[in-house]
């Protein structure tokens, strides 16, 4: 069994052509990624990013959960579906582990996160985060009139 590490995907022009096989065979929500489009401008970047957000949406693939995917670009600040950063030392060290062998104790805990990152996938996550959303908003509201 394997730590939850970081996996790194780089985009070229030759995975365009085969875009759904790249990304249906990539580990997108099977461990945490980052897409590494360092280097590219803007006018570059947000259409891969619209694509491949299309593409994980047809192949029911989820980028958020149960590991998210983090998409390395110094232009671009925000995007509506993907979480941006400018290099990888600001990647959240929590999936920086070095390699090593687990302990036993640690390899029954990843046999149970295993199974639960299948739950997960199972799940119709985007029923459940509409639901997250809409209450976080009235939670603010509430909030709000707290104050």
């Amino acid at each position: 069994m394997e730590l939850p590490t970081y996996y790194k995907i780089i985009v070229d022009e030759s995975s365009f052509d085969e875009f759904d096989q790249f990304l249906f065979h990539s580990p997108i929500g099977k461990r945490p990624c980052y897409v590494d489009l360092l280097g590219r401008n803007s006018e570059e970047v947000i259409p891969i990013l619209n694509q491949m957000n299309e593409r994980l949406v047809f192949l029911e693939i989820s980028y958020q959960f149960p590991y998210p995917v983090y998409i390395l670009n110094e232009n671009v600040r925000n995007h509506p579906n993907f979480r941006m950063v400018k290099d990888v030392s600001e990647l959240p060290k929590f999936f920086n582990l070095k390699s090593k062998r687990p302990r036993n104790n640690d390899m029954e805990l990843l046999r149970k996160i295993n199974i639960q990152r299948e739950r997960i996938n199972n799940l119709n996550l985007d029923a459940k985060l509409g639901f997250i959303r809409g209450n976080a908003h009235l939670n603010k509201k509430l909030y709000l009139l707290s104050l």
